[in-house]
């Protein structure tokens, strides 16, 4: 692209050593994309999962393991919190961390003081907005599913309802 006698352009580098805090949720569904973008990308990964999926974490590591990946292309660290925190604190080259916004602030911090870049997806606060001219069977069918869905333990789960005051009660 020129302006003005300007040139720009894009360069892919990989990054490095990617470390991926996931949550208990989705065990299987939120990190398994992740680490594939990040090798895809000429990365390698460090996954440290929810110390509640720990099983499903250790079938993860097996699969990419198994596909013929170089030998520490991924790694797994199992535990609590703490070893979370050890992870941001050994070096990581990019942080991907899903969770709480508490926790997500505190791994945030962390990251900041060694500028380690981060993507954050936090627990939502999702609101669903009920137009006057909405089909309200479909809407409070809509309502019930995204309240509920995955038992309502989901990030984009509907949390609270703004429904116009012409189709209110």
């Amino acid at each position: 692209w020129r302006l003005l006698g300007k040139r720009s352009y894009l360069t892919y580098v990989p990054v490095g050593v990617v470390g991926i805090i996931s949550p208990w949720n989705y065990p299987f569904g939120i990190p398994v994309p992740q680490i594939a973008a990040a090798l895809a990308a000429g990365n390698t990964v460090v996954m440290k999962p929810s110390s509640s999926g720990v099983l499903i974490a250790e079938e993860i590591h097996a699969v990419f393991r198994d596909a013929g990946l170089p030998p520490d292309a991924i790694e797994l660290v199992q535990g609590r919190g703490r070893i979370g925190e050890a992870l941001v604190e050994g070096g990581v080259d990019h942080l991907i961390f899903t969770g709480s916004v508490e926790v997500g602030r505190h791994v945030n911090r962390l990251a900041a003081e060694r500028f380690i870049p981060t993507t954050m997806e936090l627990g939502g606060k999702d609101p669903m907005i009920v137009l006057a001219d909405a089909d309200l069977d479909t809407a409070s069918s809509g309502a019930v599913w995204g309240a509920f869905s995955n038992a309502g333990q989901t990030c984009a789960s509907v949390e609270r309802a703004y429904v116009h005051e012409d189709v209110y009660e």
